[in-house]
């Protein structure tokens, strides 16, 4: 069992180690204890800022369209897992230490092939183009070592 204070992401957890449990009357007692992350209090949502731009168009009398959609999302305040010195008594803290930006562009193409009475024939085809880059990783930017090596600058 895990309850987490979101607020401040501290969390905590059930004791249950036979020889860290305490008794009273002889009676065993659940205890909750901290885990190894630090709350922070300055933790806040994620913020992303997004702007879109697109263009849409029917031909030969709407039997075909063409949409074609430019993007730019920057994400800031990323919240990362941020190890700790061994002297903290806690392991990591997660912190708003980062910030991306994925850019992009999407094609659709839709079509009327055959269009009777008796029968209808239509075809999309749709694609996109995606560049996301890590802008910031960590206090000073630095790579940070994660599930995954991030580094700063670099496309994933």
């Amino acid at each position: 069992m895990r309850v987490s204070i979101h607020t401040w992401r501290q969390d905590y957890k059930m004791e249950s180690s036979a020889n860290r449990q305490y008794y009273l009357n002889e009676t065993v007692q659940s205890a909750l204890k901290l885990q190894n992350t630090l709350r922070n209090e300055n933790l806040t949502w994620e913020t992303k800022l997004s702007s879109n731009v697109g263009i849409d168009a029917s031909l030969f009398n709407s039997r075909l369209n063409v949409t074609v959609d430019f993007y730019n999302d920057i994400t800031k305040d990323l919240i990362l897992r941020m190890d700790l010195p061994s002297n903290s008594g806690y392991e990591y803290q997660y912190q708003n230490v980062g910030r991306s930006t994925n850019r992009g562009v999407e094609l659709t193409l839709s079509g009327t092939i055959i269009n009777s009475k008796d029968f209808y024939l239509g075809a999309n085809f749709n694609i996109s183009f995606n560049k996301n880059i890590v802008n910031k990783a960590g206090w000073n930017g630095n790579r940070i070592e994660c599930a995954i090596q991030l580094a700063t600058g670099y496309r994933l």
